[in-house]
């Protein structure tokens, strides 16, 4: 969608569409990256001791829901949306959480080769 036109395709609007989704599988919500030093497994249990006690401590949740966000051509060819993101959530993020995530999807699409730079000149 993203790479390789096909034939018949032609340039043509986007649509982001943001959701969040049942999750049957818990991660760390998307706010662990504040709470912790690190998401990063080491060589021992340290991380999941750390993780453990944030849990405990109420600092990070469990994601109870996946954030997702799709884009779509607005075209009547290869129109399925296509995720570009998912995030575990715990859904007590604010308002600026959220709008932190769209201008990272924006700034992604703007620096993308195959986004914002394919639709120059429609």
């Amino acid at each position: 969608m993203f790479k390789d036109v096909k034939p018949g395709h032609r340039k043509t609007g986007m649509t982001l569409s943001m959701d969040e989704m049942v999750n049957e599988i818990g991660g760390l919500c998307e706010h662990s990256g504040k709470e912790l030093p690190s998401v990063k497994m080491g060589k021992n249990l340290d991380f999941v001791r750390a993780v453990t006690c944030a849990i405990r401590d109420g600092k990070i949740h469990i994601g109870q829901e996946i954030f997702v966000a799709a884009i779509a051509r607005n075209d009547d060819a290869d129109c399925d949306a296509k995720p570009v993101l998912l995030i575990p959530t715990c859904k007590k993020g604010s308002y600026r959480d959220s709008a932190l995530v769209i201008e990272m999807i924006r700034q992604a699409w703007k620096f993308s080769p195959y986004g914002e730079a394919n639709l120059r000149g429609i």
